[in-house]
């Protein structure tokens, strides 16, 4: 920006006969305002090179209320020149509307001198003028012109400041003015805005991306107009994407889990690829879809059909692919696909949970397509004791045809899962679903495209777990039982993995549970003492620690004597339970005697015949606790 004012020199010895004097016109922003501020003024004041500034000179305004002249007197040296507007908004006060600082200019003895404004107007003024009242960085000026609030930051509260706002008063624009930016030129790319808040208009079609601009370089393969000019890049594509097959091959076969690949171009880019089957909804009308990603090579792939939900059939089934470009063009074709649903099942000989010794494990192929891969993997088990696919690792690789591996429990890190894996010659694959729980050797296989559930082999290998000997408790038990009722002799022992031997290997189940019942055939009543510990995730209560030498679980908490709890219907029966207590207890009552592994708490559950349930706990076995339920 430039303006020219005129100054005449004046010596105190000399003077000038045409009356020298400043003219000035009063900046567009300060003329853009006259709806809401009258009555302008101005005073020029000159300010000597490394000196103070003289004394001000008022201006008077001419008759079209925006020019105004002045007399000056200046000896010859180096000056600036300042001009201030002044107004009169509502409320009759005075305000200060703007500065306009001049260029370093030289005045000489007789000489008329011109200076230049090369600097922008200030709106902030200096302390003490009420520029910027309300700190915000945006002018009193300013402030008026928009409409936003001269006393908040913040005027349309959109978490932008005023001073940095690309539009103060608009909450639904809080972009923020770029580094080197103005309101003139929100994103800072040198180009003001072809629609501005202030002043002209430019030529910049998006003043809010800095990536588009009259000086960018357009990319006619997108829909953007990054240089601002429609004519750069014509928009003459109105064709959708080319979109053809590519994987299966005509004529092969699809498995469940195999991936369709289809190639897809366009001259304005694809943005996305989609494909249907029509023939072959999902339960309840849903149309099956699959999504595609791009491969970045003009190929896009989807996961299979498994992720298209259930009750698929093997045969023939017709697919609708479809394509959209950049512009929002689309195009489709069809194919048929021959689906082939074979589960891809395999046997091995492994057991259900992995002790300390390496053993061999021999894989064999039942299902009827031949394979690609075949492997034994690992996944670890989480805290819940349930298999977790994020992270597996394959342990050993095998012949396609089967084969043999020798695997050391030893080498596995942490509470794992040990499984097949196996993919056959459709990409159909076989590995265990994720978070499914591992159960006497078998867990759920990750294939539902057949609307079946398959369970497939597995081993669980529990890091510091053995095996915990029944016949360990079962004296203990006896002599519980002998306290209770010596009536009540033992008539079974139950326990989740419990071998022939007496055994229970820890890492077969989520939790240990070996419960020894007894029995009193004159009263037809029976009594039990249940020993339990829960698992990892289950009441977060850990395992008891092992001994590895005898396999054996460590000492439990003693239950205390049985006579201090229930062991009667006549202790139960002095315990209302919703008023009175229950009726019908007789000999076909239960008692359970429960043993924990001393991080939780032991409890004495009784059943009634008639279906009401008692329960006693002592936390710290000695204060009780009673509860009861209605069947």
């Amino acid at each position: 920006m430039r303006r020219g004012i005129l100054l005449c020199a004046l010596m105190v010895a000399l003077g000038c006969r045409d009356e020298p004097s400043v003219g000035v016109r009063a900046p567009a922003l300060v003329r853009q305002a006259l709806d809401v501020v009258t009555e302008l003024g101005a005073s020029a004041t000159l300010v000597p090179r490394g000196g103070s500034a003289l004394a001000p000179a008022e201006l008077s305004r001419g008759d079209d209320g925006v020019t105004f002249t002045g007399f000056l007197e200046a000896a010859p040296g180096e000056y600036t020149l300042e001009i201030v507007f002044t107004g009169v908004v509502a409320g009759g006060a005075r305000v200060f509307l703007g500065r306009l600082t001049s260029d370093l200019f030289t005045v000489a003895q007789g000489q008329a001198a011109e200076p230049t404004f090369t600097q922008p107007l200030d709106t902030v003024g200096r302390a003490g003028e009420g520029g910027d009242d309300d700190g915000d960085g945006l002018g009193l000026l300013l402030e008026l012109i928009l409409g936003s609030d001269p006393d908040d930051g913040d005027s349309d509260g959109d978490g932008v400041n005023d001073g940095a706002d690309c539009s103060p008063a608009d909450p639904i624009v809080a972009s923020a003015i770029a580094a080197g930016g103005s309101l003139a030129d929100c994103d800072g790319d040198g180009f003001d805005a072809a629609v501005p808040l202030l002043g002209e208009p430019g030529d910049d079609c998006d003043d809010q991306d800095a990536a588009t601009n009259p000086g960018a370089d357009d990319d006619c393969g997108t829909v953007a107009d990054s240089d601002c000019n429609p004519a750069t890049c014509p928009v003459d594509d109105a064709e959708g994407p080319t979109v053809a097959l590519v994987t299966p091959a005509a004529g092969a076969s699809l498995g469940c889990q195999g991936a369709i690949v289809i190639a897809a171009s366009d001259p304005s880019n694809v943005s996305s690829v989609s494909a249907t089957l029509p023939d072959r909804p999902i339960t309840g009308g849903y149309q099956r879809t699959l999504i595609f990603s791009d491969n970045g090579d003009g190929t896009w792939s989807s996961p299979g059909l498994n992720s298209t939900g259930p009750g698929l059939v093997s045969g023939s089934e017709r697919v609708v692919m479809q394509a959209y470009d950049q512009r929002g063009n689309s195009s489709s074709t069809e194919a048929s696909l021959d689906v082939a649903l074979a589960f891809p099942a395999v046997a091995w000989n492994a057991p259900a949970s992995l002790g300390t010794d390496a053993l061999s494990i021999t894989l064999t192929p039942q299902g009827t397509r031949p394979l690609v891969a075949l492997a034994i993997k690992s996944a670890p088990l989480d805290a819940n004791g349930l298999i977790s696919m994020t992270t597996t690792t394959t342990v050993a690789t095998l012949p396609v045809t089967g084969g043999s591996a020798v695997v050391d429990p030893a080498e596995l890190s942490g509470n794992v899962a040990l499984f097949p894996y196996a993919v056959d010659e459709v990409g159909n694959v076989l590995q265990p679903y994720h978070q499914a729980f591992p159960n006497a050797g078998t867990t759920t296989a990750d294939y539902r495209c057949d609307d079946a559930t398959h369970e497939m082999p597995v081993s669980v290998r529990v890091a510091g777990r053995g095996a915990v000997t029944a016949l360990h408790y079962l004296q203990d038990a006896v002599d519980i039982m002998a306290g209770v009722d010596a009536t009540h002799h033992l008539v079974k022992i139950i326990g989740f993995g419990l071998q022939g031997d007496g055994t229970i290997d820890l890492s077969s189940s989520d939790y240990i549970f070996i419960g020894y019942y007894f029995n009193d055939a004159t009263e037809n009543s029976g009594k039990s003492v249940i020993y339990y510990s829960s698992a990892p995730g289950y009441a977060s209560q850990p395992f008891p620690a092992i001994n590895e030498n005898d396999g054996s679980m460590s000492e439990v908490n003693v239950l205390g004597p049985p006579g201090t709890l229930i062991d009667s219907d006549d202790v139960v029966d002095a315990y209302d339970c919703g008023g009175a207590g229950p009726a019908g207890q007789g000999t076909d009552d239960m008692i359970m005697y429960l043993r924990n592994d001393g991080n939780a708490f032991d409890s004495i559950y009784l059943s009634t015949s008639d279906g009401w349930s008692w329960g006693v706990h002592a936390d710290d076995l000695s204060t009780e606790t009673f509860g009861c339920s209605p069947p």
